[in-house]
């Protein structure tokens, strides 16, 4: 069974993924990636696989390093662009961390428990999070009975911020943009924490790691003049929009502070699939009907392409799956949430359609009716793990 929670633009009563069938067939693998979730029985063309998703993930880094590269080579003008590089970038580096070393956590990247943790030593030393060994340790307990609670990193963090129930929408909107998102002592405090474990806690053969990459490339930078590549292109999305987009998908990615509910499981009312799109437009043919259409293109293309690129990367949209059955296919995630619907396996999977911020408002409304939660810390640095 599947619940599909109503947002502004999903009501409850429409099938947002169906609707877009009116599309041609051709877009349907594309709609299928921004959204999140597969049409009623389509199959990929060619199956995702695993290791794949690594080199994918590499290569994107690659191009928007390399589009940022040319664009600082060009006229002043196409500057403006900037931004298409550090989404790339952004993407990748989250896509490293909360992807792939996140599933060579769970020994589900390759078969040999041994090359899980060697890749996930090289990519947490690379990105400068917390060391793999201390990032496991961590995630382990954030999928045990502490998800959600009062004892998981993610919501110790989110209430020292001020975000947690108690408070009304618009309040906690306030916060996480004036705590967090807009707040230069947000990124500062995340960095101090991220240098100190990573050259500070964490083993020596991650501290070197991290020297070794990190200082290699200072070298090159030297080496090549390229100072402008390195401030202008690299540190924003590795220093600043990594950690917006940490902080933008954990605000979302569970339904915090619900331990038990009266009907259903505790996982079923702490987990929900993020999926990001609108119903297509659907009435008479006119002016106001190719303006819908235009609208609704805007939206795909404007707003959830880039929160697809940037926050909800490989698997997040279907996260619930992942706490189901982490050891399931997550390269292919979308189709096998959507087969377990059409099994009826896992009991009921919830979902919410619309954007990124309607994903953080149904949390938010979420907590309307839960006692006040406030901070029990005062460290919003441990935010570690989907």
């Amino acid at each position: 069974m599947v619940a599909i929670i109503g947002t502004p633009s999903a009501a409850a009563d429409v099938d947002v993924r169906a609707s877009m069938r009116c599309l041609p067939r051709l877009l349907q693998p594309f709609l299928t990636w921004v959204t999140g979730k597969p049409l009623r029985g389509q199959r990929p063309y060619v199956p995702a696989r695993r290791a794949l998703r690594l080199v994918g993930a590499v290569g994107m880094l690659a191009n928007g390093v390399v589009f940022g590269a040319i664009l600082l080579d060009a006229t002043y003008a196409l500057w403006l662009l900037l931004p298409l590089s550090w989404l790339m970038t952004t993407g990748a580096l989250r896509d490293l961390y909360l992807g792939i070393a996140h599933h060579a956590a769970h020994d589900n990247l390759f078969r040999s428990r041994r090359a899980n943790r060697a890749a996930g030593m090289l990519l947490t030393s690379f990105v400068l999070e917390l060391s793999f060994d201390r990032y496991r340790e961590s995630h382990l307990r954030h999928h045990s009975s502490k998800l959600a609670g009062a004892e998981d990193d993610d919501v110790i963090a989110l209430s020292a911020m001020g975000i947690h129930p108690g408070l009304p929408r618009a309040e906690l909107w306030d916060r996480l943009f004036r705590v967090g998102l807009l707040s230069p002592r947000f990124y500062a405090r995340r960095l101090a924490h991220r240098l100190r474990e990573t050259f500070v806690v964490a083993s020596p053969a991650h501290r070197l790691l991290a020297l070794v990459w990190h200082g290699g490339g200072l070298v090159l930078v030297w080496l090549y003049d390229a100072w402008a590549l390195w401030l202008l292109v690299w540190l924003p999305p590795l220093l600043a929009f990594s950690q917006a987009s940490l902080l933008a998908n954990t605000a979302c990615e569970h339904v915090w502070h619900v331990r038990q509910h009266r009907n259903g499981s505790r996982m079923q009312h702490q987990t929900v699939a993020r999926f990001l799109g609108d119903p297509t437009p659907h009435g008479e043919r006119g002016a106001a009907y190719l303006a819908s259409w235009a609208y609704w293109w805007a939206r795909l293309l404007f707003l959830h392409v880039p929160s697809r690129v940037a926050v909800l990367i490989s698997d997040l949209p279907q996260h619930d799956l992942h706490h189901r059955r982490p050891q399931s296919d997550w390269a292919n995630a979308a189709y096998v949430r959507e087969q377990d619907l059409e099994t009826a396996r896992e009991g009921t999977y919830r979902e919410v359609w619309g954007s990124l911020a309607q994903h953080i408002d149904f949390v938010f409304d979420a907590w309307r009716s839960l006692p006040d939660a406030s901070a029990a810390g005062s460290d919003p640095t441990p935010m570690r793990a989907p």
